[in-house]
Formats: C-alpha cells, structure tokens, sequence
C-alpha cells in the first residue's frame, strides 16, 4: 500500500500544496519553505493519538490533511484548536473506528533513518526504544526466571515497570548488581573480621582444657578459702586485744593488792574484785589458749592458686567464645557467599539470556539486535563501528520493518548524509518495494519531484 496523491492546507508552514505521488518523492527548497512541515503532515495524518494544535498554520483556524491510498483508501484529518478528527474511507464507506483502524494498518513508519544516522548513542537508543513497544512486568520477569531455572535471592517488584520493557531490564540490572557489591563488601569484610579472629587465638590454646571444668564448684572453694582467711584475721585481731586485757586485769590486780595494804577499810570489797578480776584472767587465758590453738592449727587456703586457676579459666572461656563468634561468622560468610552466588547469576542472566529470551517474544526490526546501555549491537557488532553505508543499511532496514502495510518511509534533511550514505541509500531503494518522501535543501521555492 502507497501514497498516490497528498492534499494539505494551513500546517504548519504550508498554506496549500497537493500533488500526486510515486516511487521516489524528492521534496526540495530553501530552508522554511515547508519541506519537513510535507513530511510531518504525512506522519500526522495516519497517527492514531496526540493533539497538538501548534500545527495549525499561523492565522488559520483548523489543518486539513488528505491522503489517497494505492487500494482505494482514503485519510483525512481535520486537525483544530480543540480536537484532531480522522476520517478513513475504505471502498467509499467511512470506517467506524478510523484510530484503531490506522492501527492495524501502519507501524510507527515515522522512524526517520537520517535522524538516526545523525544522532548520538544515547539519541539512537530512544529512537529505537520508541519503535519497539516492549513492556515487562514484574510477573512476567519472576515467570521467565523460574522458568529458566535462576535463583531470584532479592526483591525485584520494587522497580519501576512503566518504563520501557528495555529500560526496565537495565533498571533491573543496575540494582542487582549494586545489590551483590554489597553482599560481595560483606563478604569480604566477614572473611577479614575471621581472620584476624583467628590471628588472635594462641597458638598453644587447648580447646579440651576446660571442656568438662566445673566453675562452680572453684567458685565455692574460691569463696570458702575467703571466708577462713576473714575468720582468720578476725582471731588474730582478738588475740591481740585479749593481750591487752590481760596486761590491764594484771595492773589493775597489782593496784587492787596495793590498796588492799593501804585501805584495810575495803579489804572485802578489794577481795571480792581480786577475786572477780583472777576469774577473769582466767577465763581471758583460757580463750586466749583457745585462739592460740586455732591460728597454730591455721593453714592458709589455696587462695592464689584458685585465683589462678579462676582466672586461666576466664582466659579460656573468653577464646573458647570467641571461637564460637568465628564459628557463627564463617556460617554468615557461607550464607553470604551463596546470596553473593545467586545474585551473580541472576545477573548473568538478566544481562545475558532473560533479555534475548523476552525480546524473542517481539518482532523487532531487524533480527540479532541488542540493546546494552546507550550502545546497539546488530549480530554482536556495534552501531558505531559500522561504515556510514552501513550504519545508512540498518537505519533504513528498522524503517522499512517499521512501516507495517503502509509501505511508505520519511527521511527527512537528506543533505546531511555524505556521499557514502546517500549512494547507499539510491542502492537499498532502487526496486524495494517501497516509497519515499525525501527532504533535501536546495534553493528558490518549494518543489516535489517524483520519479515513478
């Protein structure tokens, strides 16, 4: 299906222009005579959504685009202030829908392949993003996934899934591998904390010293060593103030028998304290014997050694802990090198297989393309390295695949191609099928020359 004849009024830069079509349709002029405003009008009027007044020719109150179809078919679109009204005429009666008709009919042939030979890496890849309509959700990702086998050790419904299907890929992508730098930093943090964990373990430490030791047990002998030395100090402390007592009970005999010979009067009641004074010295002697018995028989308890041992103890238990520190840690580290593992995978595998697996659902452009960042790879080769004939070749290959039914391709500022391009370009669409709307800037006035 081709265009044979073009009608516009008031787009754009054009107020009236219509002619008949052919082959190739070489639009020339000087710069603003309206060139671009023919092909814009040409991808307008099979467009199916979007309103933008802004082309209605400056002081006129509405566009009028008429296109007539090699099978019959007819377009019209009256574009307005407030509305942009299609009207399709298929074998003279008006089609209900015409939207969704041109739909069906037309791909998004406004792919223009100068455009695209002139833009930049980051510019290609949205030219290309717009013709592929790709879209990935979050289920569709997690099912091709499963289905393939990979592990999935994060949470990949987080992202955004209204991007691009591409862009939603890479998004993917980017936070995977940001989330297994992280688990590789952990990693490699948990195998130094490790090793320096082993680093400080003696070499002479025996883990079977203590397995069976009961700290209890040395606790209690501990405490009971304490208090026989306490009561110890405190029968010495009593021996020595019995001493005392004794020197006064005998200095306060000694003064009583004196005044026994200097105070008759009191005799009895001097006697009655002698008496009472000799039983107390008895009985001072008596405990004093006794205590003297006691802190002879005294033997120091083991006080240092268990001390010792309480301590070796403690010495142990602290390794023996922190053995168990690094027994959990190299747990961790497992754990975290096979979370480390699968996300390695996973990333692999978006950045490998899923990508090529869900875009085999789609009828891309041309067959073997990827799309890795900024970068397009035709059969493993980049865009960039190709020759200008070439890069001219896959430019207009995506175009004519982009058509649909509507065998018809716009390039447009065809003088910006060299000499390499352009014989490229006469070569690719000498006999294919196809027809052409090209712009070129010359001088003097707006002209269409058609070749059949």
């Amino acid at each position: 299906m081709k265009i044979i004849r073009i009608r516009i009024k008031d787009f754009l830069g054009i107020s009236q222009f219509k002619a008949d079509c052919g082959k190739l349709n070489h639009i020339k002029g000087g710069n603003g005579v309206g060139k671009t405003s023919i092909v814009k009008a040409i991808i307008e009027a099979f467009k199916v959504r979007g309103h933008d007044p802004d082309v209605i020719r400056v002081g006129a109150d509405k566009s009028e685009i008429h296109i007539e179809l090699s099978d019959g078919l007819s377009v019209e679109r009256v574009i307005t202030p407030t509305g942009n009204r299609p009207k399709v005429v298929k074998d003279g009666r008006p089609v209900s829908k015409p939207a969704a008709y041109l739909g069906n009919l037309v791909g998004p042939f406004s792919f223009n392949p100068v455009e695209f030979f002139l833009a930049k890496p980051a510019e290609r890849r949205t030219l290309i993003l717009s013709s592929i309509p790709f879209t990935v959700n979050a289920d569709s990702l997690y099912e091709t996934l499963a289905t393939e086998g990979v592990p999935i050790p994060m949470d990949l419904s987080t992202f955004d899934y209204e991007q691009h299907g591409l862009q939603v890929l890479e998004n993917v992508q980017k936070g995977v591998f940001e989330m297994r730098a992280e688990v590789n930093r952990d990693k490699t943090q948990l195998a130094k904390a490790i090793e320096q964990d082993k680093a400080d373990i003696p070499d002479t430490f025996d883990a079977e010293k203590y397995r069976d030791y009961d700290v209890t047990t040395t606790v209690a002998k501990m405490q009971d060593a304490r208090d026989k030395e306490a009561a110890h100090d405190r029968d010495f402390q009593r021996l020595e103030q019995l001493r005392k007592d004794k020197d006064g009970a005998v200095a306060s005999i000694e003064l009583h028998e004196q005044r026994i010979r200097e105070l008759e009067a009191e005799i009895e009641s001097t006697k009655k304290l002698i008496s009472e004074g000799k039983q107390r010295v008895v009985d001072i002697v008596a405990e004093g014997k006794t205590l003297r018995a006691t802190i002879d028989a005294y033997e120091p308890p083991p006080i240092a050694e268990l001390s010792d041992e309480l301590k070796n103890y403690k010495h142990f238990e602290e390794i023996a802990q922190r053995l168990k520190d690094i027994d959990r840690r190299e747990q961790r580290l497992e754990e975290t090198t096979d979370h480390h593992d699968e996300l390695n995978t996973l990333y692999k595998a978006l950045t490998t297989k899923i990508p090529r697996l869900m875009l085999a659902q789609l009828k891309l452009p041309v067959d073997n393309l990827e799309i890795k960042g900024d970068n397009i790879f035709v059969d493993g080769k980049a865009i960039d390295k190709l020759s200008t004939s070439e890069q001219m070749e896959f430019a207009l290959s995506v175009a004519k695949a982009l058509a649909g039914d509507l065998r018809v391709v716009c390039i447009d500022r065809y003088e910006s191609l060299d000499d390499d391009a352009k014989a490229k370009f006469q070569a690719l669409a000498d006999g294919d099928g196809f027809e052409y709307f090209v712009t070129e800037v010359t001088s003097g006035e707006l002209v269409m020359e058609v070749k059949q």
